[in-house]
């Protein structure tokens, strides 16, 4: 079967998707990076490539590595997928199960793996958008990745990066601080890391580096690293597997922006944003997916689901931010704090990094409508979570979907059974629950409960189909 992997999504090309009209077709190419944990058939993944859109297709061209790579399906030097997306409206489109947010001025792309159901632990993804001319990076960047070294014994197996980036004269300069947790690091801390790596630029805005400190180095040893934005405000960085396509050691996205490209101020922050993150805490890899809206004072507040392999939490939050003139917002130069979250605005006020102990975070200034308690559901069984703080009533869980849905059922700890509700069947018969649990000796459910797990039996849609329930 053929695979599309996109933002490091296992793709499924059976589903066909009509553009809708909401007047907003994404265009042009753009070249992405992406870090994922467990993804279903590997531990550790990451993956960089271009993906361009057409009227209603796309078109990936990739590289890929993990930590376990089976056979030639599941690592590869280059491959290239197409299919077809669906417009969910401005700045929002649905690949598959994949769901795409891009910035409004469409610079930049972002999606996580709590956009799509089933595709396993977290994900992060981000996309610049590229022209047919780029101009090169010149002058200071903010940078922040995170990055899972596995023979990074020195400074850390799980960290996160702030610091500053130097482009000049194709030598790429790097001063860092790092929130880790290996043997160098005093009290989760590594400061004064100091790297320095030879740089070129394609016409195409592929960004090739030479890994080799000090140089000089053949056109030979350079090699493809990621991709600057259109206007050289953006980069977006992966290093390739050195082992590849056995195994690969070291996992990193990293997103670099231009410092200061404008005078910022706390009202740049003004609006809605989607915010995307992965990261570890205490060594549990976690994703994040948030939407933030904030004023012109720069006080924010919004949702954010956290999310692991196996499960899922949504919080709110508020938050006021202290942006200073070249885009540091609560002095992103001091490096990673796990008490303070800092970052860094950029990108004409469009992109935010943000950072908080070992987690990394990218937002887009978006009008995307995007709920981040939606949950999709395929054809038959399917296993989820309650993640919200509240109770929920099941027939308002299940409200407008009860044709789809054959049977819910859920298990009482407390009474070492089975509760059970048929949303078909109260629909067209009302109390069709209760004569069915009384015969069979199971209890009725009338809410989910925060923290439960419930399974729902999918009926009446096809095979490559899904509905979401808003959960």
């Amino acid at each position: 079967m053929s695979k599309l992997k996109v933002f490091g999504f296992v793709l499924v090309m059976v589903l066909l998707l009509t553009v809708q009209a909401f007047g907003w077709p994404p265009s042009g190419q753009y070249g992405y990076g992406s870090i994922a944990f467990d993804q279903g058939w590997c531990n550790w993944k990451k993956e960089r490539g271009t993906v361009s859109f057409s009227q209603s297709s796309v078109e990936t061209l990739f590289s890929e590595s993990a930590d376990i790579c089976p056979n030639s399906n599941y690592c590869k030097a280059q491959a290239s997928e197409s299919a077809s997306y669906q417009v969910l409206g401005t700045d929002l489109l649905s690949l598959n199960d994949a769901q795409l947010v891009f910035s409004k001025d469409e610079s930049l792309l972002l999606a996580t793996g709590a956009m799509a159901a089933g595709q396993g632990g977290p994900l992060l993804a981000v996309g610049a958008k590229k022209g047919s001319s780029t101009s090169s990076p010149d002058g200071e960047y903010y940078l922040m990745y995170y990055e899972r070294d596995f023979l990074g014994v020195d400074k850390g197996q799980n960290r996160l990066s702030m610091g500053i980036a130097q482009f000049s004269g194709n030598v790429l300069t790097t001063n860092e601080k790092l929130a880790c947790n290996g043997t160098q690091c005093v009290n989760g801390y590594y400061s004064g890391l100091s790297l320095s790596y030879s740089y070129k630029v394609e016409a195409d805005g592929t960004l090739k580096g030479c890994l080799k400190e000090g140089g000089p180095c053949q056109d030979s040893e350079y090699v493809p690293v990621g991709y600057i934005g259109s206007d050289g405000k953006l980069a977006i960085i992966t290093i390739p597997a050195e082992f590849y396509p056995y195994t690969a050691d070291d996992f990193m996205l990293l997103v670099s922006m231009k410092k200061g490209d404008k005078q910022y101020f706390e009202a740049d922050l003004e609006g809605k944003w989607v915010i995307g993150g992965f990261g570890d805490e205490e060594g549990t890899v976690v994703g994040m997916l948030g939407i933030m809206n904030c004023n012109n004072a720069g006080a924010c507040s919004g949702t954010m689901k956290k999310y692991t392999k196996s499960m899922a939490k949504v919080e709110s939050f508020n938050t006021t931010f202290s942006v200073d003139q070249s885009g540091s917002i609560n002095g992103f130069e001091n490096g990673p704090s796990y008490d303070t979250l800092r970052g860094a605005i950029g990108n004409n006020g469009n992109t935010v990094l943000l950072g908080i102990g070992r987690l990394m975070m990218v937002g887009v200034k978006t009008d995307a409508p995007l709920s981040i308690s939606g949950l999709t559901l395929k054809k038959g069984w399917n296993l989820v979570g309650l993640i919200s703080g509240n109770s929920k009533d099941i027939k308002e869980l299940v409200q407008g979907k009860e044709d789809k849905m054959q049977s819910v059922w859920k298990w009482v700890q407390s009474k070492q059974g089975w509760a059970v509700y048929l949303p078909q069947q109260e629909k067209q018969n009302p109390g069709a629950t209760s004569t069915y649990a009384g015969q069979k000796g199971f209890d009725i459910i009338s809410n989910i409960n925060p923290g439960e797990g419930f399974w729902i039996n999918v009926i009446n849609i096809g095979d490559n189909e899904s509905i979401v329930i808003d959960y």
